[in-house]
């Protein structure tokens, strides 16, 4: 069943709710749904139901909560991706592979490599645009959270939410160069169910120098991490992250 995120904090069975208009132009003009026609609904609060269509008069769109389901989507630890702003769209690409991947949190950053500069009105606006991206790949994959994406960040503020981690992933080719290849796999071996995991990836001219010292000089569980013997660009580097937690926290038998 087609599934759709819903504005309500949390709801129960027989509640009635109301679609947002891109929720109903999507439900009518594109499904062609009918009255009676069933959907899966996600609250804010990763409630799952079965919400069915009864009503579609005046452009409005409510459905009815029918049933409820028990599903468990979400990577058992709290993912959050500093992402350096890459050029052209390769930023939506990496929002909508890394929600689909599981991700909760990304936080697109201004690093001293960025080619793509954000000004104030461009800030908004783009992260406008990957909010939509990231709620429709939720909806796609079947995820019952839609991840957060913050606004635009300097290093220094990344700098200041390292402590808020329990462990956090920088990922430096210059460390993959020299052969570095344990430090990854044993971050992911040493997290628990709740624990909080944060992921840095730079721009395509990677991460500089002086920003590497900012990220490393105040903590002990900031690890350059090396991601195999391969040099990955920009948009790949996020995608390998999270597909190696995946496995290492959902397909590895205890």
């Amino acid at each position: 069943m087609q599934r759709y995120f819903i504005e309500e904090e949390t709801a129960q069975l027989n509640d009635q709710v109301e679609m947002d208009k891109d929720a109903y132009h999507h439900m009518i003009n594109v499904m062609r749904m009918q009255i009676g026609d069933q959907v899966i609904l996600v609250t804010q609060t990763e409630q799952v139901f079965i919400g069915e269509l009864v009503s579609d008069e005046g452009k409005r769109a409510a459905l009815r909560l029918v049933g409820l389901r028990e599903e468990n989507k979400e990577i058992p630890v709290d993912t959050t991706l500093f992402v350096g702003l890459p050029k052209g769209d390769k930023l939506d690409l990496i929002v909508q592979k890394a929600t689909e991947l599981g991700i909760r949190h990304i936080v697109p950053v201004a690093m001293r490599y960025s080619v793509t500069k954000w000004d104030q009105k461009k800030a908004g606006k783009k992260i406008d645009r990957l909010k939509k991206i990231a709620k429709e790949a939720a909806e796609q994959s079947h995820r019952t959270f839609v991840p957060t994406v913050e606004d635009l960040h300097s290093v220094s503020m990344v700098k200041n939410r390292l402590g808020e981690f329990d462990q956090v992933c920088v990922a430096y080719e210059e460390v993959a160069k020299s052969g570095e290849a344990a430090l990854l796999a044993k971050t992911y071996a040493s997290l628990k169910v709740k624990d909080r995991i944060a992921f840095i990836t730079g721009p395509e001219g990677g991460i500089h120098p002086d920003e590497i010292f900012e990220f490393t000089d105040r903590f002990d569980h900031v690890h350059l991490c090396g991601l195999g013997p391969r040099i990955l660009r920009t948009e790949t580097a996020p995608l390998y992250l999270l597909s190696s937690l995946s496995f290492a926290t959902e397909l590895l038998e205890d």
